[in-house]
């Protein structure tokens, strides 16, 4: 008797706690305790899945009453919602664009320093952009922690982000920019840019860049989605090839990221990385501080992807080479 109270005492409480994680995962979230739950669903997803097929191997021994089959319902839902956000990352077959004219590769460097202690890396840093001579860098750092001031005159363009915040948004460009450059993002918004740049073939290219918070309270967490969500309203009505970078701070699953492929039909830098992705997109569960994500218009070919951290977490970053396809109609924007 005892027994029985106690299983269904256990399956009430899965079922609630699950009806949480699925209305969490299928609303945007509102609080900083949603987007945890978000942005960790690859983590609780894998319980969720493995509690479903024990429940489904032991289908005939089981009573199936309605909150159980409630309870199992709504976990396959959350195991479904969470592989459709990832599945692009370990597969997603690129779509061709024969009828394109592309331009000559453009190289990007984008760089999070995450740590007050990054400056320490200014040198390598620098070093590194003298060999690899990008043509546009991206750089969040803090404000008062100059970083490439060695390497600044190698690029003829500068943009700042226009907030007021110890963090900053920079970008060094070759690549020549259109005014005027979108750097207010409203109210309680964090540092961000975005705006247009020339390829020397004068094809068109819309680039911008966030530095978000973690989620680990309610402050920091409206702060991002505020700044991601109209970062993503500018690039919705945008006809021309994009690029969105972020430290974003948080995992693939969180709402916060999935809504630029989602929503704008944007590639990460990251899909079609097979199983082998997998550790990676579990460490981002973990831990926010580092995470950084890029977002390309379909269209734009990607070549030569290397991501690389500082062994004592002082930076990260990106180098990818880009093709830009000349100025199409908005029905190929994507």
């Amino acid at each position: 008797m005892k027994r029985s109270i106690f299983e269904k005492i256990f399956l009430w409480v899965r079922l609630l706690v699950t009806a949480i994680a699925t209305l969490a995962i299928f609303n945007y979230p509102r609080t900083w305790w949603q987007e945890l739950i978000c942005a960790t669903s690859l983590v609780w997803g894998t319980g969720i899945f493995l509690a479903v097929c024990f429940d489904i191997a032991r289908f005939r021994r089981i009573s199936w009453t309605l909150p159980r089959t409630m309870l199992v319902l709504l976990q396959i839902l959350c195991v479904a919602r969470t592989g459709q956000v990832v599945m692009p990352y370990l597969y997603a077959k690129r779509k061709p664009y024969p009828q394109l004219v592309y331009s000559s590769p453009a190289r990007f460097l984008f760089i999070d320093i995450s740590a007050r202690k990054g400056n320490v890396h200014a040198d390598a840093l620098a070093a590194f952009i003298q060999v690899e001579d990008p043509s546009v860098v991206i750089l969040t750092r803090y404000a008062d922690t100059s970083i490439l001031e060695g390497v600044a005159d190698r690029f003829p363009y500068r943009v700042f982000s226009g907030s007021a915040e110890t963090r900053v948004v920079e970008i060094f460009s070759k690549l020549k920019i259109q005014e005027p450059v979108r750097r207010d993002y409203g109210y309680a918004a964090l540092p961000a840019v975005a705006g247009e740049f020339l390829t020397p073939e004068g094809n068109p290219l819309v680039i911008g860049a966030f530095d978000a918070l973690p989620p680990y309270n309610q402050e920091d967490f409206v702060r991002s989605r505020l700044t991601s969500r109209r970062l993503a309203s500018f690039f919705k009505y945008a006809t021309k090839p994009q690029i969105v970078l972020g430290a974003f701070r948080t995992s693939v699953t969180s709402q916060i990221v999935s809504m630029y492929p989602s929503q704008l039909g944007l590639r990460a830098l990251s899909f079609d990385s097979g199983i082998s992705i997998i550790p990676d997109l579990l460490r981002q569960s973990f831990t926010f501080d580092t995470a950084l994500h890029v977002f390309t218009a379909r269209r734009i070919e990607i070549s030569r992807v290397i991501e690389s951290r500082a062994d004592d977490g002082g930076f990260s970053a990106i180098l990818f080479d880009a093709r830009i396809p000349r100025e199409r109609g908005d029905s190929e924007r994507k």
